[in-house]
């Protein structure tokens, strides 16, 4: 028996709440518990856990793209393939992601030595300690790309609801047990342990709510070498992106340590970590659209272009205010709030970073596109391209411009990338309608003004800029940009709202 999956308007908006409150709801525990876990456990110690879980979400790439690959397979085939037939790829690809988890998880337990003390160099004090929490770490890792599968089977069915519900609670938990294991032990085996301990029931939780989305998992319990190989192909290109973005993302903090100073990564990467928090929204569309793409291409590829512009235009009309307030006021907010000596350092590293974030927000949704519809192999193509390039790029920059230069060369590789993902998506599009056109040129004019702002004024004239932009938005944002139907639905809440 088919399955129709429900990919309307109202639907996108839902799922997209969902993901954004799963992605942000952590981040308001965690502004108060971390200092509570910083002078419980030392900077030491809390930089060392921080160190031992960025590892864990590099490792995670041993699920060598299968996650996605069988979230995009069972979204594709949910109206097309009997319930059997997804029963034998879910449990072949969950088993397979466990298998390759365990492979990953031994090399972490083999390279620990050396992470702990040829690359970190952790103090003799708590080495035996860190070496212990490493070795945890790699047994956590199995846990990690197993349940990378099995909440990719419930996007798949659209059931974010219950993916958000336990990424909520997993982000509370890995903020709230280290808080109560440190009156007992700063142990960070203990700590560490705990919160591998969550993470083994994120997975039964998310393997029971798949037994309840697809019922036939208890009685089907099949796992076929063929899925398996078929999933491994499809996953294939999406590993070689899974690989290749993690380098770029850290190379220019990794090149600014090497080449200039510890001082300067410091300027360089607290904007970063402001203005990327941005990529919340975007990501959370991204996420909704990618098995709705899936879904939708092979049996109505007009709904996938429509969903598409969907797409860019939700991320389009939330994303670029908040872009427009950090160039604006890139330099007296860091001046308020770090003070004047890292506004002067940081001011024009946040501008050019935001921009980009705006790049990079918006290619997410022909990347989904692209991926969606069956053609990793653009993306990661796209991707080998843009490494060879970035890398000398960024570190002449560096050499010329300092973290100016480290900025403006991610910028561009976010601004060429967003042009090229589109290309690509266009090309695979089956309509070429008008309705593409309406939503570009806004986006060209909106990119001109935020560029203007990035002009040293004088403050009051940077407000008077920043309300005129803003109105401008507004204004072409709901007569040009929000369809009329959308207008009245909008309207009708509002109403409700204020009875």
């Amino acid at each position: 028996m088919n399955q129709t999956l429900d990919i309307s308007k109202q639907t996108l908006a839902k799922n997209s709440m969902w993901n954004f409150a799963g992605l942000t709801a952590p981040m308001f525990f965690a502004l108060v518990c971390i200092p509570i876990i910083i002078r419980g456990m030392g900077i030491e110690r809390f930089g060392v856990l921080n160190i031992a879980w960025m590892i864990v979400g590099y490792f995670t790439f041993f699920d060598l793209g299968l996650g996605r690959a069988l979230t995009r397979i069972i979204a594709e085939r949910l109206s097309q393939e009997d319930k059997g037939e997804l029963s034998r790829l879910t449990w072949s690809g969950t088993m397979l992601m466990l298998l390759f988890g365990i492979v990953g998880g031994s090399v972490l337990c083999i390279l620990s030595p050396w992470f702990v003390s040829e690359v970190f160099k952790v103090p003799k004090s708590f080495e035996q300690e860190t070496y212990n929490t490493f070795y945890i770490i790699a047994f956590s890792i199995p846990i990690l790309v197993s349940t990378a599968g099995f909440r990719g089977i419930l996007e798949a069915h659209q059931r974010f609801d219950l993916a958000n519900v336990v990424r909520v609670a997993i982000g509370v938990f890995t903020f709230l047990a280290p808080i109560f294991i440190l009156p007992f032990s700063q142990d960070l085996f203990w700590i560490t342990l705990a919160l591998v301990f969550g993470r083994f029931l994120v997975l039964i939780a998310y393997v029971i709510m798949c037994m309840v989305v697809m019922p036939n998992l208890r009685s089907k319990v099949i796992i076929d070498y063929r899925a398996a190989v078929f999933l491994l192909r499809s996953g294939g290109w999406m590993m070689v992106s899974n690989v290749i973005s993690p380098v770029m993302i850290w190379l220019d903090r990794f090149l600014i340590g090497a080449m200039l100073s510890m001082a300067a990564v410091a300027y360089y990467s607290t904007p970063w970590e402001v203005v990327t928090k941005l990529l919340t929204v975007p990501s959370a569309v991204a996420a909704v659209l990618f098995p709705i793409f899936s879904y939708s291409f092979s049996g109505s590829p007009q709904k996938s272009v429509i969903m598409f512009w969907q797409g860019v235009k939700y991320v389009f009309l939330s994303l670029f205010p908040l872009v427009l307030l950090c160039v604006t006021f890139a330099k007296e907010g860091l001046a308020v709030w770090l003070g004047y000596e890292f506004a002067e350092n940081g001011f024009l590293v946040m501008q050019l970073l935001a921009m980009g974030v705006l790049f990079n927000g918006l290619a997410g949704i022909p990347f989904a596109y692209i991926q969606g519809i069956g053609k990793p192999d653009i993306t990661a193509k796209i991707h080998f391209v843009e490494v060879i390039l970035y890398v000398p790029c960024t570190y002449m920059l560096i050499r010329k411009f300092g973290i100016t230069g480290a900025a403006l060369s991610w910028m561009v590789r976010m601004g060429i990338d967003s042009i090229v993902l589109y290309i690509f998506a266009r090309r695979n599009m089956d309509s070429r309608s008008a309705q593409s056109l309406k939503q570009v040129w806004p986006i060209i004019l909106f990119l001109m003004l935020l560029a203007l702002s990035m002009i040293s004024l004088p403050f009051v004239v940077k407000v008077l800029f920043f309300a005129l932009t803003l109105l401008v938005f507004v204004l072409i944002g709901w007569f040009v940009i929000i369809e009329v139907n959308e207008r009245e639905q909008i309207g009708d809440m509002l109403t409700s709202f204020f009875k």
